[in-house]
């Protein structure tokens, strides 16, 4: 038996050692992002100027779905929202109460004026009792009027559509809470909304999420037009995920309502009688910037990213 050279073994440990040194620098390293934490209290000399919203695939990259860009009044309320979708430009316009909520929301196309929609913002005693929308896409109304407990926490809200003579769609939002005021669930149905029946019930957990507290401090301007951007009318869940939750914060204005949570999605084709229910495990991320400030934020559906966002702030003049 031939013996090996100990110059030949030294020059195999180290062929061997830069092979497996390569293998394992080819392997890309997730770089770990700290996520940061909300501020206790907002910084008062920011202000929330850009959001640029995503769709997010599992096999692709990113792609910009709306830029917006937010208008304030020298009493630093947002008067003003102009996004930019693919293939259209949209305006909000806003009006304030004496107390600082909203009073009227105005909606248009910018590329055609028979496309706009008046919401007028009804409180008492500072909490929302009812949305009454006009001149939605032709003519159409609508009415979302709520009803509370005791306690003056919302338990049901619901919203007709009509296109004059006949009913379009309605929609109903339920809501539970726990003896303590904690909210346990919120329940959506949606009756013949284009031949489909949906029912979605969400239940967020109790578990503080640094999400929800970012989300809560957007301006309540943005927030509306988040609601709104879940459907067109208002009245629905659904669009690109199956979530209702601005829709939900607008009308509660709970704070477990941006929390992780799970969910029940059920719907019923009229035509074809075929029903489809989805249990589904369901996220909220966010980032902070050095100042607290929200930075990004991420919903996920049983781990998939489906909807992004990224926030961009301005110092006050």
């Amino acid at each position: 038996m031939k013996l090996v050279k100990r110059s030949n073994v030294l020059l195999i440990v180290v062929t061997l050692t830069l092979f497996f040194s390569c293998k394992k620098e080819d392997k890309p390293v997730e770089p770990v992002v700290d996520p940061g934490k909300p501020a206790e209290t907002m910084p008062d000399d920011m202000l929330l100027r850009k959001a640029v919203t995503y769709d997010y695939y599992s096999s692709g990259p990113k792609r910009t779905l709306l830029t917006d860009t937010l208008i304030y009044n020298d009493h630093n309320q947002v008067v003003k929202i102009e996004h930019l979708a693919q293939s259209s430009t949209f305006v909000f316009t806003f009006s304030y109460n004496e107390d600082g909520t909203l009073s009227t929301v105005d909606w248009k196309m910018s590329r055609d004026a028979k496309d706009t929609a008046h919401y007028a913002l009804k409180y008492t005693n500072g909490q929302l009792d009812s949305i009454v929308a006009t001149k939605i896409f032709y003519d159409h109304s609508a009415t979302t009027y709520f009803k509370k407990n005791s306690q003056g926490r919302a338990i049901m809200a619901a919203n007709i559509i009509f296109i004059k003579p006949d009913t379009l769609g309605t929609a109903q939002f339920n809501f539970s809470w726990d003896p303590t005021g904690i909210l346990e669930a919120t329940h959506a149905t949606v009756y013949d909304y284009g031949g489909i029946d949906y029912q979605c019930t969400m239940f967020p957990s109790r578990q503080s999420n640094p999400a929800s507290i970012g989300l809560k401090r957007l301006p309540s301007a943005y927030l509306f037009v988040l609601a709104h951007r879940e459907n067109g009318y208002m009245s629905y869940f659904g669009g690109r995920t199956s979530t209702h939750l601005f829709t939900s914060n607008l009308f509660t204005s709970a704070n477990t309502i941006f929390n992780n949570g799970s969910m029940r999605f059920y719907s019923y084709d009229i035509k074809e009688k075929k029903e489809i229910t989805n249990y589904i495990d369901y996220e909220n991320r966010a980032t902070f910037d050095e100042n607290g400030m929200l930075k990004t934020y991420k919903y996920f559906e049983n781990t998939l990213d489906l909807y992004g966002a990224e926030f961009f702030y301005e110092q006050k003049k």
